[in-house]
């Protein structure tokens, strides 16, 4: 969800940052014997650019369940 939107406000500064991280952070990682498992996610992020999908839930709903439902509100004239 923070990664959406970051990139909405910042858009390259955003995607640099996420090359160092991943870079760096990567490394020392794999450096101090951390588990892959733990930080294979970051490049699959970047890759697939999951960081441009809007999160579910995050802006509302255009429309509603109840607006079909009430026929005799908006469907009879009045």
């Amino acid at each position: 969800m923070v990664g959406f939107a970051l990139y909405k406000r910042y858009k390259s500064q955003f995607l640099k940052m996420l090359k160092i991280i991943s870079d760096n952070f990567s490394v020392d990682l794999k450096a101090h014997n951390v588990p892959e498992s733990n930080y294979i996610e970051i490049p699959a992020y970047i890759e697939e650019k999951k960081f441009l999908h809007e999160p579910k839930g995050r802006s509302m709903q255009s429309n509603t369940l109840s607006w079909g439902t009430l026929p005799f509100m908006y469907g009879d004239g009045f």
